[in-house]
């Protein structure tokens, strides 16, 4: 902390950032004794995905390739039709990645009596942004060693994404590559003590970030920035005459946790999901994206019902969109941290769900521990 206290908001570059590679498990070492409230990462690398193609530069209506991608590059041409319009003579070849993610690379082929007879890469591709649902394929934060978020990319994207009006402003990825992760949730400016869920990491041990980048990638690269201040969290005592007495100091970080399931069709009830902290908000996807109707019981207590469409209609007109999940449930659609939805110890949080047949069903927890754990 530096001599004189400095009460408004930091952007550092995030450095510790250790063993990023192909397939590798990065490791970032962050900082502690001071209150983290966001983090952004960038994301570089050459990804060309499978549904890279490649055509003639001008029109050949007879010739076709298709590409070999090994590791991210685009590496070989195969020929896929060598009959050509063309006269004598080598072409520029388009390589097009319509996701985005593989960049540069670049071909030619070559026509001898209006039959292709060969074809090659001359750039397999150049650094640049890669989508962070593709660069990683886990990421996990502990702190003290506890796994206090372990959703993946395409899960935080689509929260964020899911929150996007709720609040107030645009908190989706601003440009290609980029990855935000939030702990001051920007959704809930409009309240009182709208930090109170910054990770207040006074004290704390540690905090790293395992990050598994994807083996399909070269030249991969990984910075970010950080936006942190030395406050902490706490709440002033009074006295009867509203003399401050003290400070009570609290954590109150949102934990985030993906669950899967494979249903085997029809009404499936789920009751593993655990009850121990204050549950925030349920994000629930299936893989055929085919949930046709929803319920939800604590202690019996019946909080949700109806089909995702019915749900989601009633979600809408807070600002909250599915995304890319089947439905939401948010137990403080008004952005209220105390509406959580709590489970007695000894009671039981059911999610029951219809589908039509066997489906894999995710389902993200938010919980709001007392602490790192």
């Amino acid at each position: 902390m530096p001599a004189v206290k400095n009460t408004g908001r930091l952007i550092n570059l995030i450095t510790g950032i250790q063993g990023v590679a192909p397939g590798a498990p990065a490791l970032i070492n962050m900082l502690v004794n001071e209150r983290d409230h966001r983090l952004n990462f960038q994301c570089t690398g050459i990804a060309y995905q499978p549904s890279t193609a490649i055509v003639p530069a001008t029109v050949d209506a007879g010739a076709t390739f298709t590409p070999q991608i090994t590791n991210g590059r685009v590496t070989g041409v195969n020929i896929t039709g060598t009959v050509s319009t063309k006269a004598d003579g080598t072409y520029a070849l388009t390589i097009t990645d319509p996701t985005g993610n593989g960049q540069g690379a670049t071909g030619t082929y070559t026509v001898a009596s209006h039959v292709v007879t060969s074809a090659a890469i001359t750039n397999s591709g150049v650094v640049s942004s890669v989508d962070p649902r593709v660069f990683f394929t886990a990421l996990t934060h502990l702190v003290n060693g506890s796994v206090i978020r372990d959703i993946s990319p395409v899960d935080i994207i689509g929260i964020e994404s899911s929150c996007i009006g709720s609040g107030g402003g645009v908190v989706t990825p601003r440009a290609f590559g980029e990855l935000p992760i939030y702990f001051t949730e920007p959704w809930r400016k409009i309240v009182n003590h709208d930090s109170a869920t910054s990770w207040d990491l006074k004290g704390q041990n540690t905090y790293s970030i395992q990050a598994q980048i994807t083996a399909n990638i070269s030249s991969p690269g990984l910075t970010g920035t950080r936006e942190f201040d030395y406050l902490r969290n706490g709440v002033t005592q009074r006295d009867a005459n509203g003399k401050p007495t003290g400070v009570n100091y609290f954590l109150s970080p949102i934990k985030q946790h993906a669950f899967s399931f494979n249903v085997p069709g029809g009404v499936y009830p789920i009751t593993t999901l655990p009850i121990t902290y204050p549950i925030q908000r349920l994000f629930v996807r299936s893989a055929n994206a085919d949930i046709s109707y929803v319920e939800l019981y604590q202690d019996g207590n019946k909080i949700l019902e109806g089909t995702p469409g019915q749900i989601n209609q009633m979600y809408d007109d807070y600002g909250f969109v599915p995304g890319i999940y089947d439905f939401l449930f948010l137990s403080d659609v008004d952005q209220r941290l105390n509406n959580a939805l709590n489970v007695t110890p000894n009671g039981q949080l059911q999610l029951k769900i219809t589908t039509p047949g066997a489906e894999a069903v995710t389902v993200v927890m938010e919980s709001r521990p007392p602490g790192f754990y």
